[in-house]
C-alpha cells in the first residue's frame, strides 16, 4: 500500500532522526565521543526538525486518527 502522499515529510523526518540516533550509537562505542558536539548536534536536529515535526503529529495526525 502506499502511503498518502502528504506523510512523506514526516516519514522522511523519521528517517532522518533515527540516522542521528544510529549515528550517536556509533560514536559512543567509540573512543573519540565528544558529548558537548552530539548534545549540541541534537539540540539543533530537535529544534529544526523534531520540535515542530511532534507538534503536526500531535494536532494533524493523532487529530485525524482520533475521529477515525
Amino acid at each position: 500500500m502506499l502511503r498518502d502522499p502528504h506523510l512523506i515529510p514526516l516519514s522522511r523526518q523519521h528517517h532522518a532522526s533515527l540516522a542521528l540516533c544510529v549515528r550517536m550509537a556509533r560514536a559512543a562505542k567509540s573512543s573519540s565521543l565528544d558529548g558537548a558536539w552530539w548534545q549540541s548536534e541534537f539540540r539543533n536536529h530537535f529544534e529544526e526538525m523534531l520540535k515542530r515535526h511532534f507538534e503536526i503529529e500531535e494536532s494533524v495526525v493523532f487529530a485525524s486518527a482520533r475521529e477515525q
